[in-house]
């Protein structure tokens, strides 16, 4: 009975701290107009490779000059518009959430770069997984790369067509001060 009521409260506690992604409007367009005067914006979006939501490795948090300014599922975006200057971007996975096969695969990545006034930049946090493997005990997936890399417009734009905006942040928290 003892052990049961265990297996029962770590379950409880297992998933009760995952949570499932809510996910807003698709990408368009629209997002890329009416960047402020004098800023710039930033596009961070998560769009790998065989890579999905149910799996070690989902959820990242974005960071911009070590705030915290929003977080990543796969296939959603965030926008941020930020003020022309040298300015560190970084994507954290929490060190629980990192599979033990590809801890370091995992660490924390960074973008350091001077954005200019009225431009536009996309940036992708890529996974790049073989596909997910089901066999008849328990499924498994080989990570091979982990990348956060700035991409170009069109590369960006064709990888956003199928993301999400996530809910939580909407563009009413985009011009934070950054």
């Amino acid at each position: 009975m003892y052990k049961l009521l265990l297996i029962v409260l770590f379950n409880t506690l297992l998933f009760g701290c995952s949570s499932i992604p809510q996910y807003g409007e698709l990408f368009s367009n629209n997002h890329l107009s009416q960047v402020p005067k004098d800023k710039a914006r930033l596009v961070i979006y998560k769009k790998g490779v065989n890579s999905t939501n149910d799996y070690a490795g989902a959820f990242i948090d974005i960071l911009i000059d070590g705030n915290k300014t929003g977080g990543l599922a796969e296939g959603s975006f965030i926008i941020r518009d930020v003020t022309p200057s040298t300015h560190k971007v970084t994507a954290a996975m929490p060190f629980m959430s990192r599979p033990a096969h590809a801890m370091m695969l995992f660490k924390d990545m960074h973008i350091e770069k001077t954005f200019i006034a009225n431009k536009i930049y996309f940036i992708n946090y890529q996974i790049i997984a073989e596909p997910i493997v089901r066999g008849p005990y328990e499924t498994y997936q080989e990570f091979n790369d982990v990348k956060f890399i700035e991409q170009a417009y069109k590369v960006a734009i064709e990888q956003l067509k199928s993301c999400r905006l996530l809910k939580g942040f909407e563009p009413l928290d985009w011009n934070k001060k950054y």
